[in-house]
């Protein structure tokens, strides 16, 4: 069994470019609609396995969902030998909703949210270099 984390976006195309450019997602497979852009997509990082879903054919298969905002419902967190580079390469193209700062476990962390309005999380453990 393989988890897919799947998150439901406004735009696949401009949450496709902010997960592969900024992230360094990789492309797995991709869905294209009648106009020849992206409806849905799954990505790939270090075994992450993350979907991205257009928000008005989720809501139309599932209409339960149809009064749901984006973003908030997941946080995704991921763990990086270097901070500073990780902070240095997202530089201002990102909205920071936690600044760098030592949790009380002894990590570093900083947040930011995606186009969408989803949380993540970069974080270095303690002990790691960088």
């Amino acid at each position: 069994m393989k988890a897919v984390i799947e998150r439901v976006v406004s735009s696949v195309p401009d949450a496709l470019r902010f997960y592969r450019d900024e992230l360094g997602f990789s492309v797995e497979v991709r869905e294209d609609g009648a106009h020849g852009q992206p409806e849905w997509a799954r990505l790939e990082l270090s075994g992450l396995r993350l979907s991205l879903k257009d928000a008005a054919t989720f809501r139309a298969e599932l209409p339960a969902f149809a009064e749901t905002p984006l973003g908030g419902t997941t946080m995704l967190c991921l763990e990086v030998a270097d901070l500073a580079a990780w902070r240095a390469r997202l530089g201002d193209r990102v909205r920071i909703i936690d600044p760098v700062h030592r949790t009380p476990c002894g990590s570093q962390q900083f947040a930011f949210l995606d186009p969408d309005g989803y949380p993540i999380v970069i974080e270095q453990p303690s002990g790691t270099g960088g």
